[in-house]
């Protein structure tokens, strides 16, 4: 039920989305612990196209994670940060430093 669960919640906050770009409003999308939803493949995919799709229709998303190496072992991951403005990463255990600069 976790998977069915999230993604009606996910399908709610792209009908928020739309219905806030009929206004003319801004929809702001926070994701803590995102790293989660790409754990199950169909809300990872989900996440991903809903990523592509919030800024056309007023959307700003937002995931945060604790460490980088929960996401990078997402398959979706890369699409997700191909169409993000900005990536602000903080200060990064040693392993996941590592990572990244493997990458």
């Amino acid at each position: 039920l976790k998977k069915l669960g999230m993604l009606i919640i996910q399908d709610q906050i792209w009908g928020r989305v739309t219905q806030n770009r009929s206004q003319g409003r801004a929809t702001w999308y926070f994701a803590d612990e995102f790293h989660l939803l790409l754990k199950e493949e169909q809300t990872a995919a989900y996440s991903a196209e809903i990523w592509k799709r919030f800024r056309k229709w007023g959307g700003v998303p937002t995931g945060a994670t604790q460490n980088v190496k929960d996401l990078l072992s997402s398959p979706e991951i890369e699409n997700i940060l191909e169409n993000s403005d900005f990536i602000t990463l903080l200060n990064q255990a040693s392993g996941d430093r590592k990572i990244l600069s493997e990458r």
